[in-house]
């Protein structure tokens, strides 16, 4: 018998009534601009997107493919230059602490927009799993094989999905700059090698 995985959830604030769709410990804001009451105990910065993308998106002017793509090249830049962790026990709040067991991590968008994969905590949820962690997303198990395969279609898209002047200098994440190179994010180039524990 494997040891057991450690459980995230990840679902929206508007959930909380609902049985199955958080977790009993904190709940984490994982949104760039939250309201006041969707602060909730802390943050995860490395899920966070970049707060110009969510408003692209939201008004139309980043279709739901680039904005997929941008997500996963902000969270490889915060993994690879950054050093930030995606696995259980490396993965920290804003204030250094790390995610545990049963944490909820939130943001606001809608089930419909989940099930469109317009929502970045869906794709948040696929990584997690394939980092090892046990994810329920929106009250569902993720299945970490078939989060693999999301990723790898979703996140090899090809460069020209994303505007013109999204090159090397791009900015992402308050301030930070992707590095020179063909976009191929971390996570597909290191997928094969991912083996998360049985359980």
């Amino acid at each position: 018998m494997g040891r057991r995985r450690v459980s995230v959830h990840l679902s929206n604030w508007g959930s909380h009534a609902t049985p199955g769709r958080h977790g009993p410990v904190r709940k984490l804001s994982i949104m760039a601009l939250p309201r006041a009451w969707e602060r909730g105990e802390g943050s995860v910065p490395l899920l966070t997107p970049d707060a110009a993308d969510v408003v692209d998106a939201r008004h139309g002017r980043l279709d739901p493919a680039a904005y997929r793509v941008r997500f996963y090249r902000l969270v490889a830049f915060r993994v690879r230059k950054k050093g930030l962790g995606l696995a259980p026990g490396t993965l920290l709040t804003a204030s250094g602490e790390p995610v545990v067991d049963g944490d909820t991590l939130l943001c606001a968008c809608g089930a419909e927009k989940a099930r469109g994969r317009r929502c970045h905590r869906v794709l948040a949820a696929d990584l997690l799993a394939v980092a090892g962690w046990s994810v329920d997303l929106d009250g569902v198990r993720v299945n970490p094989d078939e989060a693999k395969a999301r990723i790898r279609s979703e996140a090899s898209v090809e460069p020209d999905v994303l505007e013109a002047d999204d090159g090397p200098d791009l900015e992402v994440g308050r301030g930070d700059r992707v590095d020179d190179g063909p976009f191929v994010p971390w996570i597909v180039e290191e997928l094969d090698e991912s083996d998360p524990p049985e359980g």
